[in-house]
């Protein structure tokens, strides 16, 4: 998948049923989310987070952060109640433009428009905490990892990164499926399963919204070699969705690591 055609796709999503898009709940399509429902998961969500982070001992600094794929800024809105600034990024004008009608945090948010596969819009070390949740997902691995490498870049040291990237697929329960599994290799079962989404969008007129997963041996491997402090790699079954998902809560040393060690 090219960057243009993601980009185009969720411009088309923001244009369509924008909230639903970014938080897929089954009985919310067609914009049924109520828009103070909508916010109120993202300052639960950012709640949750913060806590977990006190939990596993990583001191975080609330002076600036990043949200990753904003959408129309259901995170940034919840981060600007804890930092003292807060950037949502994302890659499609119809999405901003809806984050920006709807923002109440005034000049504590800044929403920004990057269609680059980098973040050379921000400097080096701009920001103390970088999130992203429901977004690397929905973007092949080689272009995720290109983003992950920038979000290295872009922290300051003793800064943490937060994000979510499915490791897999659940295991299923259905025997045949788990035959099928052992005889059929995972690429050619994925791009059966990203045609026929491909197929079922079409066919309703709706933008294509694919997933895609990094195992989590290998993304811990890809952070490490970055520098990055890997704290806890958390796999997660969420309800209803055939992914096992995985948290990541890394942080950035102070000073640079000269042969990052890689755990277990």
């Amino acid at each position: 998948m090219k960057i243009s055609n993601l980009r185009d796709a969720w411009d088309r999503w923001g244009k369509v049923d924008p909230m639903w898009a970014v938080l897929t709940a089954p009985d919310m399509t067609n914009r049924r989310w109520d828009p103070e429902e909508f916010f109120l998961t993202g300052e639960r969500e950012i709640a949750e987070v913060l806590d977990h982070l006190q939990r596993l001992a990583i001191e975080l600094r609330l002076g600036s952060a990043l949200d990753f794929g904003c959408g129309v800024g259901r995170l940034t809105q919840a981060l600007s109640k804890h930092f003292e600034r807060v950037i949502g990024v994302d890659i499609a004008p119809s999405m901003l433009a809806k984050a920006q009608e709807l923002s109440r945090a005034g000049p504590r948010i800044e929403f920004v428009l990057n269609q680059e596969d980098n973040l050379r819009v921000f400097e080096a070390g701009s920001f103390d905490f970088v999130y992203s949740n429901l977004t690397l997902q929905h973007m092949p691995p080689s272009l995720a990892r290109v983003y992950l490498a920038e979000f290295a870049r872009v922290l300051k040291g003793g800064g943490c990164l937060a994000f979510q990237l499915p490791s897999g697929r659940r295991r299923q329960p259905v025997a045949w499926k788990r035959l099928v599994r052992k005889v059929v290799p995972m690429p050619i079962i994925d791009g059966v399963v990203r045609w026929k989404v491909r197929r079922a969008a079409a066919e309703r007129g709706l933008p294509v919204m694919e997933v895609y997963s990094v195992p989590k041996r290998d993304m811990v491997d890809f952070l490490q070699d970055r520098g990055l402090r890997v704290v806890v790699a958390e796999e997660r079954e969420e309800v209803g969705s055939v992914w096992l998902s995985c948290w990541y809560f890394v942080t950035k040393p102070e000073v640079p690591l000269s042969s990052p060690t890689r755990s277990a």
